[in-house]
């Protein structure tokens, strides 16, 4: 059994360390590209830090024919997403700065995104609910929930890039300049769309990894798929965004961090429309576990709460080195763990 652990500890690693330089090389090629790079850091940093959830969740259905391991992970990562929100306050706090959702500058964004991520959460977990009760509806076989989620996610990107492009509203502008202090002279444009796509097949290649090494955990464990996969490897499949956002937070990048945490888990829901396509059997949705819809439950939560903070912009805070609305997304991840992990051994 340690021969697992080792093995989805060094798959995390090559995701953490694969992701990382994932951004690095798709800043480049918007540099090289000329494309704007306010979109590219929603758009573009979304999909990337996405990747391993997308290859769990095609792995997941093709490989070893358990929906769970599919799905658990989508709704568990947008979790782990808000939690890293709570552990950046954390950093953001340690010289004393007070709670870092207070200095966010442009929240109306911010807001837009969290909105449209717990839209497609809540559409989500009503499909596994309603999947428990009802004949599944399809198209082509294709679950009517997750043709649902792909048409509001086109309709939230095109929000968002209309509201970044407005004359009035410079989204991210100030904070991204921060992150534009370098110029990559010497990468070729060849050389960085050769590295972004070595360095995506790794995390593709570790992505598809850990389902099947999920399940003989759970498998050893007496565990449930869904609860493996929700908080084991969705907190795995979050490394990236833990990475950007980190960084972002260290040089004062806030909106960017933020931005990334909402963008993320606005592309992890739909991821559920890929995993539908590639799972022929039925409508993806209906198969799983409907723990899977207390997970949506507690991310939409948690989503909220930071939404709030961005809003109310508390001064207060805990231990001197917390805000209130930290505290109320952790508590809130905390007691989900805690849901989840009774409902595997109830």
């Amino acid at each position: 059994m340690l021969y697992i652990w080792l093995a989805f500890a060094v798959s995390a690693l090559i995701i953490l360390w694969a992701g990382s330089r994932l951004i690095k090389y798709g800043d480049i090629i918007a540099e090289r590209t000329g494309l704007n790079r306010t979109w590219i850091g929603i758009a573009l940093l979304g999909f990337i830090t996405s990747l391993p959830e997308i290859a769990n969740g095609i792995s997941a259905v093709t490989t070893i024919r358990m929906p769970d391991l599919a799905i658990a992970p989508l709704f568990g990562a947008c979790l782990f997403n808000m939690l890293i929100i709570g552990i950046l306050d954390i950093i953001y706090n340690f010289y004393g700065k007070g709670p870092m959702l207070k200095d966010i500058e442009e929240e109306t964004g911010h807001l837009i995104t969290a909105g449209l991520a717990i839209i497609l959460l809540a559409i989500g977990g009503m499909g596994v609910l309603v999947g428990k009760l009802l004949p599944p509806i399809s198209v082509f076989g294709i679950g009517i929930y997750s043709i649902f989620i792909i048409i509001i996610f086109f309709f939230a990107q095109r929000i968002i890039f209309h509201f970044e492009h407005r004359d009035e509203v410079k989204f991210l502008d100030k904070k991204v300049k921060k992150l534009e202090f370098h110029e990559y002279k010497k990468t070729s444009a060849f050389g960085a769309y050769l590295r972004f796509a070595f360095f995506a097949l790794l995390v593709v290649a570790a992505g598809a990894w850990l389902p099947i090494l999920a399940a003989e955990i759970a498998d050893f464990y007496g565990l449930s798929t869904t609860i493996v996969g929700a908080l084991l490897v969705g907190a795995a499949a979050t490394l990236p965004e833990l990475t950007v956002s980190v960084s972002a937070v260290m040089i004062g990048a806030l909106d960017v961090a933020v931005g990334t945490l909402f963008t993320s888990s606005v592309f992890n829901m739909a991821i559920i429309f890929i995993v539908d396509c590639f799972n022929r059997i039925s409508p993806i949705l209906p198969l799983v576990s409907i723990e899977n819809s207390v997970t949506a439950l507690f991310a939409i939560i948690a989503t909220a709460v930071a939404a709030i903070g961005m809003v109310y912009r508390t001064e207060k805070h805990i231990f001197r080195r917390i805000g209130w609305d930290a505290v109320g997304i952790i508590a809130t991840v905390g007691i989900a763990i805690y849901v989840l992990w009774r409902l595997a051994t109830f």
